[in-house]
């Protein structure tokens, strides 16, 4: 809230909501576009088979990883049965075999993610944090219409393009 405001150039509390929903909105659109977890928590995240790559990182554990099996009854991986490689980006879950898994049926795999605070997120990558300043400037400025988000967005994206988490 403090980087906020003097972003901002806000002395008062009076606007303090408006403010908190702007951090909320422009957090998010980060996180939509690079698939980074900018505030520690549980993520819930589905993938299509054994060994896919996941989306969200930084993941800091792997608290339970469910699937459908042959017989399409619910099934949980014991923690000793993969292995989570969780240093690189895309974090993926490893095993020298993998359970069989229901024809067309998905991976639920629930992680605690995210960066410790704003200050771990910058010494990870300056240029997200200047994005969230900008998003947040411009939603708080332009919150009747929403007419000079875009332009906002776009700059975002030239700041957030490069942590962005591409899929091949």
């Amino acid at each position: 809230m403090d980087q906020a405001k003097a972003q901002l150039r806000v002395d008062g509390d009076d606007d303090n909501e408006v403010i908190a929903s702007a951090i909320v909105a422009a957090r998010g659109w980060v996180e939509r576009y690079t698939g980074l977890i900018l505030t520690r928590r549980q993520v819930r995240e589905t993938i299509p088979q054994f060994g896919h790559r996941l989306r969200a990182w930084p993941v800091i554990s792997v608290d339970g990883v469910t699937f459908l099996d042959h017989a399409r009854a619910s099934q949980s991986l014991s923690v000793g049965s993969f292995v989570p490689d969780l240093m690189g980006r895309p974090a993926r879950l490893l095993a020298d075999r993998w359970p069989r898994q229901a024809a067309g049926s998905k991976i639920e795999v629930l992680m605690t993610a995210g960066f410790e605070d704003a200050d771990a997120i910058n010494d990870y990558a300056p240029p997200i944090m200047q994005a969230i300043r900008q998003l947040v400037a411009s939603f708080y400025h332009d919150r009747e219409t929403g007419g000079i988000a875009g332009d906002a967005e776009e700059a975002a994206k030239d700041l957030c393009r490069s942590y962005r988490n591409w899929a091949v």
